[in-house]
């Protein structure tokens, strides 16, 4: 991910501890070499900081507090996916539904890109 200074991005907290229920934007305020640094959009929280080229947020000595996303909606569609993805893999049986061939379940392989 390429950052600019005033970029508005979407900021999602990790799972766990003060970051649990955190989702807002989040600023660029500064672009270094190494460093890209963020401040979040109404929020009283300490400035924040990501590597360039990366998308999770450094946490120093601890575990990350979130990562950035380019945006809300990039985030949503991300989770669309992730739960449509869920629901299909479990929707499998162990036996294959009447009338599927191999053919068809090899078409399938090829279509999700999973076999040559």
């Amino acid at each position: 991910m390429q950052y600019a200074v005033g970029q508005t991005l979407w900021f999602v907290g990790s799972a766990y501890g003060i970051w649990k229920n955190v989702a807002c934007p989040a600023e660029v305020t500064k672009v270094g070499r190494k460093w890209v640094e963020l401040k979040l959009v109404g929020s009283a929280y300490r400035t924040l900081r990501v590597k360039q080229g990366d998308s999770v947020v450094d946490g120093g000595d601890f575990s990350s507090p979130g990562t950035l996303y380019a945006s809300k909606e990039a985030y949503e569609d991300g989770i669309k996916l992730h739960v449509a993805w869920w629901a299909f893999k479990h929707a499998l049986s162990a036996e294959a539904p009447k009338g599927v061939t191999l053919e068809t379940i090899e078409a399938a392989y090829k279509l999700l890109g999973m076999k040559e």
